[in-house]
């Protein structure tokens, strides 16, 4: 009765999503070359872990395998240390979204067709494309390999990094265009380095030890008046019980009360 209540459903719907395990619906009967015989216009996603073929298929997985096979897990933490957990899931929203474009685009598509269309959406597909930042450089040159803290998007330079602030906390800094990076140093008493910003070997460690060093001298807040409005690509890191007072969220409505 509840096969007849989905296909039923299905006669009228325009996309269907499904999260099993390769196989499932097909052994169920609501896959989605039963239901484009009921509707020819159904956009059907099929969202899994690791795709609808190839040898993994029929493996269990979550977030971590995921985002282990796509070699950002392998580039994630200190310089020499073990790879480190991110702080938030990001390969199954990078899956989801995925499976959201995928979906808009098929109904685009039908409107041209009139015709739906099966997606085959895997979430380690999605976050290897978000790696391929990192992969892609190695394969085209396959020279060194990126690891972590050795890359410019993972620690290797002193100006795209984080620090401890005289209270504990943490600030973060970005400045990788070099105007930016010259601002940066004007206010820190270091202009010394301005010409150096992409230097290897002493230079750049020196540079490490002064911004550890001067970082330490002020609190996060401090740091915040001096150098957030100055041009410079600095933010405080936040911790989550300050996420929801921050002027930015706030002013763009990112967390909003509501009666429940």
């Amino acid at each position: 009765a509840g096969r007849e209540v989905y296909k039923d459903l299905a006669k009228s719907a325009d996309v269907v999503m499904e999260g099993f395990r390769p196989g499932v619906v097909k052994r169920l009967g609501i896959d989605y070359d039963t239901l484009k015989e009921i509707n020819p216009r159904i956009v059907y996603a099929s969202l899994s872990g690791y795709g609808q073929d190839g040898p993994y298929r029929d493996i269990v997985g979550h977030e971590l395998n995921y985002l282990a096979i796509s070699g950002l897990l392998g580039l994630t933490g200190p310089k020499g240390g073990m790879p480190a957990i991110p702080g938030a899931v990001v390969a199954d929203w990078f899956g989801g979204t995925s499976a959201a474009v995928g979906m808009l685009a098929a109904l685009m598509a039908r409107e041209r067709t009139g015709k739906g269309q099966f997606l085959d959406v895997s979430i380690t597909d999605a976050i290897t494309e978000v790696t391929s930042m990192q992969i892609n450089p190695y394969l085209y040159k396959r020279g060194v390999v990126p690891q972590r803290g050795e890359t410019i998007w993972n620690g290797m330079y002193p100006w795209y990094n984080v620090y401890e602030t005289k209270d504990g906390k943490h600030v973060a800094i970005a400045t990788f265009e070099p105007k930016f990076f010259a601002n940066l140093c004007r206010l820190l008493g270091c202009e010394g380095f301005v010409p150096h910003q992409f230097d290897e070997g002493q230079k750049r460690d020196e540079m490490f030890e002064f911004f550890r060093e001067k970082f330490k001298t002020m609190t996060r807040d401090e740091w915040v008046a001096l150098l957030m409005r100055a041009d410079t690509c600095f933010t405080p890191v936040l911790g989550i019980d300050e996420v929801e007072f921050d002027p930015q969220l706030i002013a763009r409505q990112m967390i909003l009360e509501s009666d429940h």
